[in-house]
């Protein structure tokens, strides 16, 4: 038996999110219906949601009176926090980030009487999205791992010269390499990260990972590594582990 921190305790109290498969789906079906209609380029959708989904995650403040270049600058400070300072590769994760969030169509999202484009998808990631996903359960990791490749099947689609792995294939990989709580994982060639979030995921299900933060704590930030020589996949990678709470992630650009 073990004994987690105080705080874990207490957020287990206070933590009132469950699980609900139907409504994340269609709210990730709701935020690409808004993003098509914003015209945002299916390229940009899955980083650009995720790291809104992060910085809500990390207590963004939002209204609708801070425009789109306020919003967006406090979703970048928000990023650079949870990334934080002694994060392998840091300059080039908030450099993928940022470049997302500097793209034209991102950039120009309506601000205006009436309309208010960045602050109504924050609403709904905020609404109909986070209270539906318990990230301190297993089967929350596994809601945010079909949440990401939702959005993320556009991914590569224009580039003839790249493609992405397929979620069952990755799934099936990381079945059969027998993975426990004390494994550690290396993908030469990660892409946007699904086998290690899926690999990570198997890893958190153990029974001595279950419940122990620091042992789960161990496997997101000790265990798992990647390497990408592609800058925009180099970018999803981040954004996803980001996204399971993994920010210092070892995860490199080479």
């Amino acid at each position: 038996q073990h004994l987690n921190s105080f705080e874990y305790y207490v957020d287990l109290l206070k933590n009132n999110k469950h699980n609900d498969k139907e409504k994340v789906l269609k709210t990730t079906n709701e935020l690409n219906d808004m993003l098509h209609k914003f015209n945002i380029d299916e390229n940009e959708r899955s980083q650009f949601i995720g790291c809104l989904l992060v910085a809500l995650n990390n207590n963004l403040k939002y209204s609708k009176d801070l425009s789109t270049k306020e919003l967006l600058n406090r979703i970048k400070e928000k990023l650079q926090e949870k990334i934080g300072d002694d994060t392998q590769n840091k300059k080039e994760k908030i450099d993928s980030l940022i470049k997302i969030l500097d793209s034209q169509n991102i950039q120009q999202l309506k601000f205006e009487k009436g309309i208010y484009e960045l602050y109504n998808l924050l609403e709904v990631i905020d609404s109909n999205l986070i209270p539906y996903i318990n990230d301190k359960t297993n089967k929350g990791e596994d809601l945010l791992n079909l949440f990401f490749t939702t959005f993320n099947k556009y991914v590569g689609k224009k580039d003839k010269n790249q493609a992405f792995t397929p979620t069952h294939i990755t799934d099936f990989m990381a079945e059969i390499v027998d993975l426990s709580w004390n494994s550690n994982v290396l993908d030469p060639t990660c892409g946007s990260g699904a086998f290690l979030v899926q690999a990570m995921t198997i890893m958190l299900h153990h029974e001595n990972a279950v419940g122990n933060e620091e042992v789960r704590r161990k496997i997101k930030s000790n265990q798992i590594f990647g390497i990408e020589v592609e800058k925009k996949a180099f970018g999803l990678a981040t954004t996803n582990m980001l996204i399971h709470d993994d920010g210092k992630s070892n995860v490199i650009l080479s």
